[in-house]
């Protein structure tokens, strides 16, 4: 089906069975993942015991405290948790259900945003899966992080931009600037997507100043918010712990302009691998058109420059382990997602108690995710190379604004993230849909070409991989569940059958976190750095030498099969009356 434009005064056509379909398929999957993994629990993961606290003091009290832990904006996001929170109480459990509905709503907004630029419904479904079958989008959705809500609302913003670009109906951009407002408390950077639908519309359509006011009038509403957010930070007392990343930027390129050049460098390097990795099934689909798109000189140069750079990325992951994935870690380690951040496991993502990859597995992974960054090359030369080409019809001329802002989105987005001195895989997932656009806009999707030689083929293998992406999201979303069921079950019997309190026990990073958080706490040499005062107790993935074994929680794991365990540990010469720690 191809979507016509429309007049600005015209009213939007139903939504198209087809649509509703294959939305609802999106739907089903989805829940049918979430279901697989169990999301019940209550208990914090990662970070989010933070912004947990945070959603608690609004249900009891009705103002919203955020912690000194806290980066982003995140209160957006706060009242839609405590909304999800309502009919039970606060529960991890209610606030993991909120993700997992923001994780569906971001999923449907990416299918939207691909028909919106003439993705066939088969292909915008593709493009949903690749979202949601990522196991880093997905074990986020199974957390209070702010990953996934923002991810969500900000591609309903990014859809209504290019639905109004698309049509001309002012109630599409109006729409689409308020939901950067949205976007923009949960996390700042927010403002960058009226900012891209802005510089797309100015650089498309001149620098006139009656056009420039035009432009930028959807984005100042995502500033006035950002604003009115620090009066707010100020009245409230909390403006003196609130944290900048941007300063971390800033001090690193005054005083080692040369180590943030570097890091910048290997950071587009490793996001190129990731992004292609997990964009994989969507390229090798698009690839016989996305080759065949291009015609005369352009081609040539298109071709020749992104299988330098697809060489290049192989090279690099081929000879140095540190372009591989899983090198920027967070999520995504060996086999399975986390972070794991128990006693002896430290910041590296995983203990040697964890089953891991076979030889050369990851290399192949970062192979594969090196080649589909050369399609992706081959996609955003495209966009750009036509967004600077003047003349042609309506629809192409639309075409290149939709292409230029999606391209800027990435763009805009993705350099200051790979400025920060510490990239996390998490951070590129708002990469994913605009992406997924301008390889759909490069391509030629809905223009009558005629079907390329392979494309069966390839979509049998898109469609494959796919399905194996999923499995593994699910499989190790299921296993980093299941481990914290074991290891809060551990400390619920530390606490109530053996009387411990919580300044005796290391439980890891999120449980001492969650009890214990001190923002003026120092470190203990010989302990782990997160607020432990004394490590009689401690719990772990296996045993460690000082320590004997007080009970044996096991747990099921998918990735690859078979039982894990978690120990209580406790230091060896401990007195069974030893006073608790002050």
């Amino acid at each position: 089906m191809r979507w016509k434009p429309q007049g600005p005064g015209r009213r939007a056509r139903p939504i198209p069975w087809p649509d509703i379909l294959a939305v609802a398929a999106l739907a089903v999957l989805w829940i049918a993942m979430a279901l697989a993994v169990n999301p019940a629990g209550d208990f914090p993961l990662d970070d989010d015991w933070s912004y947990a606290k945070a959603v608690k003091g609004l249900l009891e009290t009705g103002r919203v405290r955020l912690t000194e832990w806290t980066f982003m904006s995140l209160v957006g996001q706060v009242y839609w948790g405590a909304l999800f929170c309502l009919p039970y109480g606060f529960s991890y459990t209610a606030l993991r259900v909120s993700s997992l509905a923001a994780g569906l709503l971001g999923v449907a907004a990416t299918y939207g945003s691909l028909r919106v630029v003439k993705a066939s419904a088969g292909r915008a479904f593709l493009g949903g899966m690749v979202v949601a079958a990522c196991p880093l989008y997905f074990s986020l959705s199974n957390t209070f992080m702010t990953d996934v809500p923002f991810f969500a609302i900000g591609m309903w913003s990014f859809f209504f931009f290019l639905r109004g670009e698309k049509t001309g109906r002012p109630q599409d951009i109006v729409l689409a600037s308020l939901l950067a407002c949205g976007s923009c408390l949960v996390r700042q950077l927010g403002v960058l997507i009226p900012l891209s639908a802005a510089l797309a519309s100015l650089l498309s359509r001149g620098l006139g100043r009656r056009g420039a006011w035009r432009a930028f009038l959807p984005v100042i509403p995502s500033i006035a918010v950002l604003a009115g957010y620090q009066v707010w930070l100020k009245q409230t007392g909390q403006a003196a712990h609130y944290n900048s990343p941007g300063m971390e930027i800033v001090w690193l390129g005054a005083t080692d302009p040369a180590r943030l050049l570097g890091g910048f460098v290997k950071h587009l390097a490793l996001s190129s691998i990731y992004l292609g990795a997990f964009m994989a099934p969507f390229l090798i689909q698009a690839a016989p058109r996305l080759w065949a798109a291009l015609s005369g000189r352009r081609r040539r140069v298109v071709r020749s420059a992104s299988a330098v750079f697809g060489a290049v990325l192989i090279g690099a992951a081929a000879l140095q382990p540190g372009f591989r994935i899983p090198e920027l870690g967070n999520i995504l380690f060996d086999v399975g997602v986390g972070p794991v951040l128990l006693h002896g496991c430290g910041f590296d993502g995983y203990a040697p108690y964890w089953p891991t990859a076979p030889p050369g597995f990851w290399l192949l992974v970062s192979a594969l995710g090196a080649a589909g960054a050369a399609l992706l090359g081959v996609g955003a030369l495209s966009v750009v190379l036509a967004f600077f080409h003047h003349g042609g019809d309506l629809e192409r001329v639309q075409d290149r604004r939709l292409g230029g802002l999606a391209i800027l989105l990435f763009l805009l987005y993705l350099g200051p993230v790979a400025l920060q001195p510490l990239l996390f895989d998490r951070h590129l997932l708002f990469c994913l849909p605009p992406l997924m656009v301008v390889v759909t806009l490069a391509a030629g999707e809905g223009k009558g070409a005629e079907e390329r030689p392979g494309g069966r083929l390839a979509s049998c293998g898109a469609a494959l991989l796919a399905a194996l992406w999923g499995f593994f999201a699910v499989a190790a979303t299921h296993d980093h569940l299941a481990w914290n069921r074991a290891r809060w079950e551990a400390l619920d019997w530390l606490e109530e059958e053996k009387g411990a309190s919580a300044r005796e026990i290391d439980g890891g990073f999120e449980y001492n976190a969650a009890r214990l958080f001190n923002p003026n706490y120092v470190p203990k040499p010989g302990k782990s750095p997160w607020w432990v005062e004394d490590d009689r107790y401690a719990i772990c993935l296996g045993p460690m030498e000082g320590r004997r074994v007080l009970k044996t929680l096991p747990f099921g794991r998918w990735a690859p099969p078979g039982e894990g365990k978690v120990l209580v540990l406790e230091s060896v010469g401990a007195p069974a009356d030893r006073p608790a720690a002050p």
